[in-house]
């Protein structure tokens, strides 16, 4: 493999990386959300914490960011520049969403925190510019 088919092979990988992590956060924060909203016992509520809100306000906005950045993750799949930038915007807040969200649920919230890092790294890492050989395309 030469040097050039290697940086496209990177970039095509890149890529789909972020798109998959975006679609697998995007779908963790929807069952956070719907769990949230129906209010069964799965979360604690801590008392005098400063984020202390209605769970039901909380599924809101994990089921809103996750439905967002899902549907951002398939447009990523096809070189959309835009999709990136809504991507990284929409896993940053994700991400401190989750950050907030730690006293309610710890373990789900720091791997739904770790993920966004993820996310923000893959896309700001890929490098669209370089051209994918038709072979290595998936929906461009």
């Amino acid at each position: 493999m030469t040097t050039m088919s290697t940086r496209r092979a990177l970039a095509a990988t890149g890529s789909v990386l972020a798109a998959v992590m975006m679609m697998v956060l995007g779908f963790w924060q929807v069952v956070t959300g719907v769990a949230a909203i129906s209010g069964d016992g799965i979360f604690t509520s801590p008392t005098g914490y400063f984020a202390a809100v209605d769970l039901s306000r909380w599924g809101w906005a994990h089921l809103v960011s996750g439905v967002v950045v899902a549907i951002a993750g398939g447009f990523v799949l096809t070189g959309r520049m835009w999709a990136r930038v809504v991507g990284m915007f929409v896993a940053m807040v994700i991400a401190l969403l989750n950050f907030a969200f730690i006293p309610y649920y710890p373990l789900w919230a720091i791997l739904c925190v770790a993920l966004g890092i993820g996310v923000i790294w893959a896309l700001a890492n890929w490098d669209p510019r370089e051209p994918v050989p038709p072979s290595r395309r998936l929906l461009v």
